[in-house]
């Protein structure tokens, strides 16, 4: 890398601050948005979107939420990362034929509370669970990471630095397993050394 490009990378201008990574579009070679939205309703309207830690599961269920929203659902979005209080603040409500319920992180739910939601939800118009595995919902679509999609999104975030930093992406990757979350948070750390 150059001195150059050394100077320009600071905190605010790191290409994969967070800021930056949010903003990025879900890369799905098959399918767009509004197709996706459409195999939902072609589905039955309740599915889940399937795949591994750091696979875009939740970027995905975001985007979805977006779609359905400008579609004219009302969308709830909800993360149950407090496995009981998460299933409380769902089922505080009740869901009709205009609703879209969206949960990430379904998997952190024990099967009891699973059964009470997925009953409770079940009048729902649009009901969308992000999972690590198939489960009781059929697969809207499998996340998977490869080193492509890798490419794809450091080429996207960082085009002047790309082939600098794609070794050091590469090395990642396989450290943490194909969970390109983690590999994102660790180009941010080695980008700031380069200061």
């Amino acid at each position: 890398m150059t001195a150059a490009t050394r100077t320009r990378i600071t905190a605010s201008t790191n290409p994969f601050a967070s800021r930056y990574i949010d903003t990025l579009p879900f890369l799905m070679a098959d399918m767009g948005m509004d197709r996706l939205s459409s195999r939902l309703g072609a589905m039955g309207g309740h599915a889940a979107i399937v795949g591994p830690h750091g696979s875009g599961k939740t970027t995905l269920l975001e985007r979805l939420g977006h779609t359905l929203a400008r579609d004219g659902w009302v969308v709830h979005s909800f993360r149950t990362t407090e496995r009981r209080r998460g299933v409380r603040d769902i089922t505080s409500r009740s869901y009709g034929p205009q609703d879209a319920v969206l949960i990430d992180s379904a998997g952190h739910i024990n099967p009891i509370l699973r059964r009470r939601l997925f009953s409770h939800v079940r009048d729902a118009g649009r009901f969308v669970v992000t999972e690590h595995r198939i489960g009781r919902l059929p697969c809207l679509h499998r996340c998977e990471t490869s080193l492509t999609l890798l490419d794809a999104l450091v080429e996207e975030l960082a085009p002047a630095i790309a082939c600098d930093v794609r070794p050091h992406a590469h090395t990642l990757y396989a450290r943490h397993r194909g969970n390109i979350r983690d590999v994102l948070r660790g180009l941010y750390d080695h980008c700031a050394t380069l200061r």
